[in-house]
């Protein structure tokens, strides 16, 4: 249930892009009263003073550009204190681009919560890998005719099966190398070893690992693609690592209490951020599994940008 506010602020936000009045400083909610502001499960007395921010679909729109309307949102949260955290699936060296532009000085969660890195200087934090379970790993796909890519420290990594995966993956790092075969890249022989292998093909192909996978010491993240299309992926992680584990570990360092974080996002690998954080909004394009884990959905679209300043309007009370 929507805080009454928050809700009328919406209400009065469609009148107005129906009046063709929508403009970003007119559609924006009233400011919230801090005394009233919810968490998920309770209110709190004080402003949230987290955001964790996811980038593709979120804050970075469709063309690779993040919109004015998000840079203002996210420059007038850090001038009242807010803290700022990049949350996202791309390696470090993918999201740095985007961290440098905005100027986010501080601790960012890179490679879905594998990797917790310190910008700028690129210093480690915490750091996860699938080298302890290789052999397992190898054992499995071996077996299966998939495509997959490994993430792994800088680069994505592929093979001549995945080569034709680049224009997908070529966001996520600065780097893409094609081997003879990506389990048998030498990255796997080097501790921690690469933060996540994705797999693709069909759904049986899919299925048949996802089982293979249940005595392997990993997490899987799962995504059929729909309207009858006969492709699956699967993305392992290391066991317990994780936007959401992340971000808990990032508030206690930071000591601010969980329920004074906001997440936002739009996939699959938000869901765990959305169960951790005090407040949890999804985009607008949102599946609908990642919607329901979430607490509100936006009125914007990752393609449209915007995201970022609704958030602002609606929990800080920021115009922009």
């Amino acid at each position: 249930m929507e805080d009454p506010q928050e809700e009328a602020g919406l209400r009065r936000s469609r009148q107005l892009r129906r009046n063709g009045a929508g403009t970003p400083r007119a559609a924006c909610w009233p400011a919230p009263n801090p005394s009233r502001v919810r968490s998920r499960s309770h209110f709190v007395t004080t402003l949230p003073r987290l955001l964790a921010v996811d980038l593709d679909g979120t804050l970075v729109r469709r063309d690779g550009v993040v919109d004015a309307r998000d840079r203002r949102a996210i420059a007038a949260l850090r001038e009242r204190g807010v803290t700022v955290v990049v949350a996202t699936g791309r390696l470090y060296s993918g999201a740095r681009p985007v961290i440098d532009d905005l100027g986010l000085e501080g601790t960012h969660i890179c490679a879905d919560g594998a990797h917790v890195v310190r910008h700028p200087g690129g210093r480690d934090v915490a750091v996860r890998g699938l080298a302890s379970v290789a052999t397992h790993l190898r054992g499995v796909f071996a077996a299966h005719q998939l495509a997959y890519f490994a993430l792994a420290v800088d680069r994505v990594v592929v093979d001549e099966r995945s080569a034709s995966l680049d224009r997908y993956v070529r966001h996520i790092a600065h780097q893409i190398e094609q081997t003879e075969r990506v389990l048998g890249h030498a990255s796997w022989d080097t501790d921690p070893g690469p933060s996540a292998l994705v797999a693709i093909g069909s759904r049986s192909h899919v299925d048949q690992v996802e089982c293979s996978l249940r005595d392997v010491d990993v997490d899987v993240l799962r995504h059929d693609v729909p309207g009858g299309v006969d492709i699956s992926s699967l993305a392992v992680h290391p066991r317990g690592a994780s936007k959401g584990a992340a971000l808990a570990a990032l508030a206690a360092e930071l000591e601010i209490p969980l329920e004074q974080s906001v997440a936002v996002g739009d996939w699959l690998n938000d869901i765990s951020m959305f169960k951790r954080a005090g407040r949890a909004f999804a985009m607008g394009q949102a599946p609908e599994v990642v919607a329901r884990a979430a607490a509100h959905v936006l009125e914007a679209r990752g393609d449209g940008g915007g995201g970022i300043a609704e958030v602002a309007c609606r929990v800080w009370g920021i115009e922009v």
